[in-house]
């Protein structure tokens, strides 16, 4: 580190203005490298993304760019053309090589900048084609520690307004997690958002640009399904701890998605591609408690396709003639339907694909991620701040319909999310600031008694989140409790432990076990053997001296190698190992387990004649 360098260091520490500032030649962040001419000031904001006081001269970029492959765009802006990689679709995405600053190094990026950089996939992939995405902020002087990120789209100036520490966490709620089916698993979102959830293109054909961790197939009902996830996670009974890395991540996207706004940013009513960025906004607005970011949630700028795709029928909507070249089901509307709250599949931008029917098309799609947006708004006590009573009566209308005694399965293809209908029926009654005292646990368990998985479930060390992870068991695995309950514990989690019949043994939650009717497995047989016997090996198995472990190793037995039994037995050790001394047809002789026996009929081959081959 050069003398200037630790000077500033010392300087900037003695300030308090950012305890994670240092000097460095490089960054990273997710695989991704940035490369500095010399020593520079850098830092990470709260999520963890880097940033540099500049301006820098960025040397190299790792992945190597390269023509059409691991593009770099400095300051990216609205619009289809993109800078990434040349194998997206030309009409949709085009590639536009002046774009790709990543081959124009050394660069000088000023103050005030965005460079975001990806990697693209080896081969092509029509989803998830840039399978990451990061970006490094350029910045005049080292943020305050715990800052959030700038936007990096539609903020002129890359300050941090907003910080970590002054996130308030009793804006959201801790709702019961009690009687809950499932809930979705904190890890995995907290290594999806973590990441940057990169947009630029706002049309549908935006969907092939985004990256596999947002959605494995781009489409924006899938990404919808995890941010309207995460909006109802955090409102449950989880602690603040818990809840603290996956909600800094989540408040950060909402941040990019004020900054895209702030752009002209503007997510079209189309189809289901464009829905699922208001929750994230809800989140970030509430928790921060800042007039601008929840200025933003007003459906009035129609500036999100859940506000864009419902409204109130008119007498405008009953008048108008349906748009039928494509063959799809387009039901009129009627005078009796005025005033009702309804869904368009492009409403605000062309209302004549509307259709009054059930089976319009995209209606279930997007109809089905409006539950948690509308019940994360309601249990935060936001709603009035959306303007916008279409969108939360259109969804109400929606649910209920779906688990109504009329239902034809119009939504079977693409239903409301489990965890969110679910989160719906518990709490949309729910009041505000309500304290709700969970149930005591009941105990639904007996040592003895048989269960079996429902979803997939973390198999630990001891009765905590924090015990160590021994393995997972899958859906329909079975098993015996043989120990608990322990809990609820602080994350409202009763625990078992549980002799799974096969796998890994340990503590599960309650959440995911069902009694189960299933018999336990039978034990395994009892094979024992006498001197002799004749038996051959089911796998590898090592030879000893003696009738232990730590004895010497004189060789290994291949699968399928024959022997006699001539001695033992010892054992069951505490290894719970029985040794028995072999006489091997070939090879090497000597003590082994008896796990890997199996009894053949006793008939022994001469062996070779000469001397025995140890």
């Amino acid at each position: 580190m050069k003398k200037i360098s630790r000077i500033f260091l010392c300087a900037m520490t003695c300030m308090a203005i950012s305890v994670d500032v240092r000097a460095a030649t490089s960054v990273s962040r997710h695989g991704i490298t940035w490369t500095f001419d010399r020593d520079r000031v850098t830092g990470t904001y709260a999520n963890g993304d880097p940033w540099v006081v500049g301006p820098v001269v960025i040397t190299s970029i790792t992945p190597k760019p390269a023509i059409g492959r691991n593009g770099s765009m400095l300051n990216p802006a609205l619009g289809s053309r993109q800078a990434f990689d040349d194998r997206y679709i030309a009409t949709y995405n085009p590639y536009d090589n002046t774009l790709n600053v990543g081959i124009k190094l050394p660069l000088t990026v000023a103050i005030n900048s965005s460079l975001v950089s990806s990697i693209s996939s080896v081969d092509y992939k029509q989803w998830g084609l840039t399978q990451m995405f990061a970006v490094l902020t350029c910045v005049s002087s080292a943020p305050p520690a715990g800052s959030f990120r700038p936007a990096y789209m539609g903020v002129p100036i890359k300050t941090s307004p907003w910080n970590a520490s002054s996130l308030n966490f009793a804006k959201l709620q801790k709702l019961p997690t009690t009687g809950f089916t499932t809930i979705p698993n904190w890890a995995t979102y907290e290594a999806d958002f973590e990441k940057l959830w990169f947009e630029k293109d706002l049309t549908w054909t935006g969907r092939y640009l985004h990256a596999p961790y947002q959605a494995a197939n781009g489409y924006g009902k899938d990404m919808a399904i995890k941010t309207g996830d995460v909006a109802l996670m955090l409102n449950m009974n989880f602690s603040d701890d818990v809840k603290r890395k996956l909600l800094i991540s989540y408040v950060q996207y909402g941040i990019d998605i004020a900054g895209i706004r702030a752009a002209g940013g503007r997510w079209y009513d189309t189809g289901g591609h464009n829905i699922g960025r208001l929750a994230p906004l809800m989140v970030a607005a509430t928790v921060l408690d800042d007039s601008s970011l929840k200025a933003r949630l007003d459906g009035t700028q129609l500036g999100f396709s859940e506000y864009c795709q419902t409204f109130f029928v008119t007498q405008a909507d009953v008048d108008r003639v349906r748009y039928t070249a494509d063959g799809r089901p387009r039901l009129p509307y009627t005078s009796a339907n005025i005033g009702m709250p309804e869904w368009g599949e492009t409403h605000t931008d062309n209302p004549t694909r509307d259709g009054n029917n059930w089976n319009a098309y995209y209606r279930d799609i997007c109809g089905g991620q409006l539950t948690a947006p509308a019940m994360a708004a309601r249990v935060m006590a936001i709603r009035s701040l959306s303007k916008w009573e279409q969108m939360y009566l259109y969804q109400e209308r929606h649910l209920n319909y779906e688990q109504g005694s009329t239902y034809q399965g119009e939504f079977n293809f693409n239903p409301t999310p489990a965890f969110h209908k679910q989160f719906y029926n518990t709490f949309k009654t729910y009041v505000p600031g309500t304290v709700i005292t969970p149930p005591p646990p009941t105990v639904t368990f007996a040592i003895g008694d048989r269960i079996e998985v429902s979803a997939n479930t973390n198999v630990r060390a001891t009765a905590a989140l924090t015990g160590t992870l021994l393995g997972v068991q899958p859906p329909l695995a079975k098993g015996t409790i043989i120990g608990g309950p322990v809990g609820k514990d602080a994350n409202n989690i009763t625990w078992w432990q549980v002799d799974y019949d096969t796998g890994v043994d340990g503590w599960s939650g309650q959440d995911n076990l069902l009694k189960s009717t299933s018999p336990p497995p039978p034990p395994p047989p009892v094979v024992t053997y006498v001197i002799g016997d004749r038996v051959e090996l089911s796998a590898n198995t090592n030879v000893r001296s003696s009738g232990a472990l730590t004895a010497t190793l004189l060789g290994t037995q291949l699968a399928l190698a024959k022997g006699t039994i001539i001695g033992g037995p010892i054992g069951k050790d505490a290894n719970n190992i029985t040794w028995w001394q072999l006489d091997y047809d070939t090879g090497v002789d000597g003590w082994c387990g008896q796990d890997n026996f199996v009894k053949i009929p006793a008939v022994k081959p001469s062996k070779p004649t000469g001397l025995k081959t140890e």
